[in-house]
């Protein structure tokens, strides 16, 4: 009767088991289902509550690792991955996932270490092999992680992470012409794919190896007409993060913060140089100098900082200080913001600030521009403006208003279109400006 019993004991005590264990694994694949789905917190709710029960569960902290990686929690992460290769030092899952944990942290160099750990653990490793050209990617060393990357899109062809990554590569080499051509497959077979139409964007985007503008154009200035060369500039990329520039500028340029600072009919002649550092910043400084209608001579010197933010945000911050003997200094200051509304189509309002030669106060302007890009790179520009321009004994304060029309057209690789329009209301003069012309590329 005994055995009997203790027979019974052992087989519920089992059956018990069982359950706990089932109940367990359905807990552990409702969280890792809610984490794929980025559903980060209630996974988190799940994991800690079955580590609670069995805090060295490696199964349930390795998942518990990945989701707090994945949500942003690196310290967390980089705990749990810790622990669970304490317990089993050659898990390859988790030293897979701290390695992606380190680089997403921007901790290249450890991050790199680990991948190559794992290579030697498990030899043709493909997380160890990709992870480590993602790193160099990551970290701005293009020429390297464009050889392995180039090597993962020849064995999977089909895998389009690795030829926008191979892209990305060549983009940082300003070599679009190539980054357009690796992506060409990866856009036919998946066109809705957003980062992919990201990348290939970019790749538009990216200004050449040089690159020459020229737009005749034809203004009326107070019913005075005029015809000439409205835009002329040359550009080259001198190093990997480094472009130099020579621009004449007669009152018509193509950057809208230009067009506002160009606030007179002058003619401009302008070096510029443009620095883009591994942050995710753009600085461009201008030295040059502006002929002003009664022959004054003013030296210019302008600066602008650029930001780029996460979601394809942008912040501008910029201005230029304008001296002379013969007029009053002039200056202007603004700020802009780049506004992703969708995927082809974004606002950029804008604020300027400024003081004109011989304005008794400062003047005010806000701009509101409308871009539009399309997958191909054609861009369009509409801007509005309006301000308020101080007055003096002769003049009374006055409103200031008036539009933009800018267009990049990319209709082949070697030769762009380029058109703008303006029209500004002043308190003084008012101006319409038409021009037309062309981007010479050299890839």
């Amino acid at each position: 009767m005994k055995k009997s019993i203790s027979t019974h004991v052992v087989l519920i005590a089992f059956t018990m088991l069982l359950v706990i264990g089932q109940v367990e694994s359905q807990n552990l694949q409702t969280a890792n289902e809610l984490a794929a789905k980025g559903r980060y917190q209630e996974a988190e709710q799940i994991y800690n509550t079955l580590l609670s029960q069995d805090p060295g569960n490696t199964a349930v902290m390795l998942s518990s690792a990945y989701n707090h990686s994945w949500m942003g929690a690196r310290a967390a992460a980089e705990r749990e991955f810790n622990m669970v290769l304490a317990k089993e030092p050659r898990n390859v899952q988790a030293m897979s996932g701290r390695a992606y944990n380190l680089a997403w942290g921007g901790q290249y160099e450890a991050a790199a270490r680990q991948f190559e750990e794992l290579a030697q653990v498990d030899p043709g490793n493909l997380e160890a092999e990709k992870g480590i050209a993602y790193v160099q990617l990551w970290r701005g060393d293009s020429r390297a992680a464009v050889e392995n990357f180039e090597s993962l899109v020849n064995r999977y062809p089909r895998d389009e992470n690795y030829r926008v990554a191979l892209a990305q590569a060549y983009i940082q080499l300003h070599q679009a012409k190539k980054a357009r051509e690796v992506l060409q497959p990866a856009l036919q077979q998946s066109p809705e794919n957003e980062l992919v139409r990201e990348v290939w964007l970019g790749a538009f985007q990216q200004a050449a190896r040089f690159e020459i503008d020229a737009l005749p154009g034809y203004s009326i200035v107070d019913g005075e007409n005029r015809f000439g060369i409205r835009l002329l500039g040359i550009s080259g990329q001198v190093s990997k993060r480094l472009r130099l520039g020579l621009r004449y500028d007669n009152t018509l340029g193509m950057d809208v913060a230009a067009v506002i600072r160009q606030n007179q009919n002058a003619q401009t002649v302008m070096g510029s140089a443009v620095y883009n550092w591994k942050k995710n910043a753009t600085s461009r400084i201008e030295l040059g100098a502006r002929l002003l209608p009664n022959k004054a001579t003013q030296q210019v010197v302008a600066a602008e900082q650029v930001v780029f933010m996460p979601g394809n945000w942008h912040f501008k911050l910029g201005g230029f200080v304008a001296l002379s003997p013969k007029t009053s200094n002039e200056w202007m200051t603004y700020t802009a913001v780049h506004v992703p509304i969708g995927s082809y189509f974004a606002i950029e309002p804008h604020y300027f600030l400024s003081k004109v030669v011989d304005a008794p106060a400062v003047e005010h302007r806000l701009m509101l521009n409308n871009k539009f890009r399309t997958a191909d790179g054609y861009e369009l520009n509409l801007g509005f403006m309006y301000g308020k321009a101080p007055g003096n004994e002769n003049i009374s304060n006055g409103q200031i208003y008036g539009g933009l029309l800018t267009a990049l057209l990319p209709f082949g690789q070697r030769v762009w279109g380029l058109a703008a329009l303006r029209y500004e209301k002043g308190v003084i003069e008012n101006l319409t400006s038409l021009a037309i012309g062309a981007k010479i590329r050299f890839e």
